[in-house]
């Protein structure tokens, strides 16, 4: 494994944090807070070497509205994302500041072919940022869970929430699985203080999940988050948020590659379960 090309890659894959914090806040910012944030993810080389005042003037909006963005978006003041811009480009080069285009913009079939390879690896990639002691705390509570549920709506998170439960329950966990209707008409009964309960959207914008994971908040239930989206309404109900943070173009997104960072995430928890439990 030593001097392997790929672990190298995977090592620098920290430094893409910067990167996933600008692109994943567009759905949640103004016009103007986009325009900021779109100019700096599109000129990473040229913001490395700007004041705040010409990235202002660059990007067609105030100097406070700047330093607005960066504060709120935790990114410690305009020097220090100069500093971690200037990493990415070290590590990675320009191009791979770019959120991933879609797989229809490939002209040929080579192109297509490579495209996707593209866009998994970077799926895979972005994915490798979620904190590891986040998921080592999720392990830890499904392990001590009395039981575990997962939901998810629709015609991809639904599945993988199948998919899920199917591997919990090989490993002797009591799992109930949660999807679509039964996730819309759930009450606050449903759940107790010993329960985990897992809710999956991509988006994290699912008024029924986030309500769902909102009872079971309440009831004292132990919330686990697996979205593209810290700042969604699915990831504030949950006491664990496990963040992707795929890089995408739009958030509407329903290709199956951004669903790869999700099937990494929830291996990886399968497999500390696993250990735990010496299975």
């Amino acid at each position: 494994m030593a001097n392997d090309p790929i672990l190298e890659v995977l090592k620098g894959s920290s430094a893409l944090g910067v990167l996933q914090k600008l692109t994943n806040s567009l759905p949640y910012l103004s016009e103007t807070e986009k325009r900021l944030v779109t100019y700096i993810l599109e000129h990473p080389g040229e913001v490395v070497g700007m004041s705040v005042a010409e990235l202002a003037s660059k990007a067609g909006v105030g100097e406070a509205t700047a330093f607005r963005v960066f504060r709120d978006l935790g990114l410690g003041g305009f020097t220090t994302l100069r500093v971690q811009l200037d990493e990415v480009l070290d590590r990675f080069g320009e191009a791979f500041s770019m959120p991933v285009p879609s797989l229809a913009h490939s002209e040929s079939d080579a192109g297509v072919l490579m495209a996707g390879a593209y866009a998994g690896m970077r799926a895979l990639l972005d994915a490798c940022t979620i904190a590891q002691e986040d998921v080592d705390r999720a392990a830890q509570a499904i392990c001590q869970c009395e039981r575990l549920s997962i939901a998810g709506m629709g015609g991809l998170s639904a599945r993988i929430a199948e998919m899920a439960i199917f591997c919990f329950q090989r490993l002797g966990i009591t799992s109930m699985l949660w999807i679509d209707a039964s996730v819309v008409n759930v009450t606050s009964d449903a759940f107790h203080p010993m329960d985990v309960v897992i809710g999956i959207s991509h988006s994290g914008e699912n008024e029924a999940l986030a309500r769902f994971m909102g009872l079971a908040r309440e009831k004292g239930a132990t919330t686990i988050a697996i979205t593209n989206y810290g700042r969604s309404q699915v990831a504030g109900n949950a006491d664990i948020p496990l963040v992707t943070s795929f890089r995408e173009e739009r958030v509407g997104n329903f290709d199956l590659i951004p669903r790869m960072s999700q099937l990494l995430l929830l291996q990886l928890l399968l497999d500390r379960v696993r250990v735990a439990r010496g299975a």
